[in-house]
């Protein structure tokens, strides 16, 4: 049997498994990722998936330390963009607390799910699990997304290396604990790619990659240092997983640039200024 055939078969029973667990607190309408019987058949799959293309699961699951903390990156960055997603195509979705931290932890067990079954490529299938995390967390607002019962058997029956699995874990969960380099936290928390890394700091994706693992340059460290406190100011403010969205919505008080436009233009520091007035954080004397 061919893996095209395999792949077909699995869309066409994933989504009769889905239509027949609908439940009667589905939101209708459109809201996306929550709710296509197929997520991958929904148009903002791939751009939500992206972020996870260079994840090299056979050396994370080796237990390789600088795999396993790229892997954590994107996992983050990926988490990100999706709750960006969904509160665009769902603003009256409602996150339980701490969902951000409970869908990081997940990054821990994603590797071993059932949906490495469906999809052939890790991209898609770590995807898959993220979303189906959210989805089955979001019960009165999302259609449930489960695995056929034979994947979650067959997934349950296969074999690890369980020295490797270990350093895995213990390398995953160092990761998860800390928040990583300057360059990582900017990534996490505005859901970029590290092209989008680069632009912001106007250097090749090759050099924003390096960051990730190394940190910037000394040179670099005072921009990074604002974002930062951008950021922090931006989520205190706002519902959770909303940061990433709104920092890329054209705004009229920057002329019609989004924030990561004002960043990437070197306009960082009249950005803070700008955001620390509207917060009313300026009456300090």
């Amino acid at each position: 049997m061919s893996m095209a055939f395999l792949d077909i078969n699995l869309r066409l029973t994933l989504a009769c498994g889905m239509l027949m667990g609908m439940t009667d607190t589905a939101k209708q309408g459109r809201c996306g990722l929550l709710e296509a019987p197929d997520p991958r058949d929904d148009q903002n799959f791939l751009p939500v998936a992206e972020l996870l293309r260079d994840v090299d699961l056979d050396r994370v699951l080796a237990g390789e330390h600088a795999a396993v903390v790229a892997y954590i990156q994107a996992w983050r960055s990926t988490r990100s963009r999706l709750l960006a997603q969904v509160f665009h195509d769902c603003p009256d979705a409602k996150l339980p607390p701490l969902t951000q931290e409970a869908l990081d932890w997940q990054a821990l067990q994603a590797p071993f799910s059932a949906w490495r079954l469906v999809a052939t490529a890790t991209d898609e299938a770590l995807t898959l699990d993220l979303i189906a995390r959210l989805r089955n967390m979001l019960v009165h607002s999302a259609r449930p997304l489960l695995p056929l019962d034979s994947l979650l058997v067959k997934a349950a029956g296969q074999d690890f290396d369980v020295p490797a699995t270990r350093r895995f874990y213990q390398q995953a969960v160092a990761a998860l604990e800390g928040r990583g380099t300057l360059a990582a936290q900017i990534v996490d928390v505005l859901g970029l790619s590290k092209a989008e890394l680069g632009r912001l700091f106007g250097v090749s994706r090759q050099a924003a990659d390096l960051w990730l693992s190394n940190d910037l340059p000394g040179e670099r460290r005072a921009k990074a240092a604002t974002i930062l406190s951008i950021t922090d100011l931006l989520s205190h403010r706002l519902k959770p997983g909303r940061l990433s969205a709104i920092a890329r919505r054209p705004a009229s008080a920057y002329g019609g640039l989004t924030m990561l436009d004002m960043i990437a233009a070197d306009r960082h520091e009249e950005l803070l200024d700008s955001v620390r007035k509207s917060f009313d954080f300026s009456s300090a004397a």
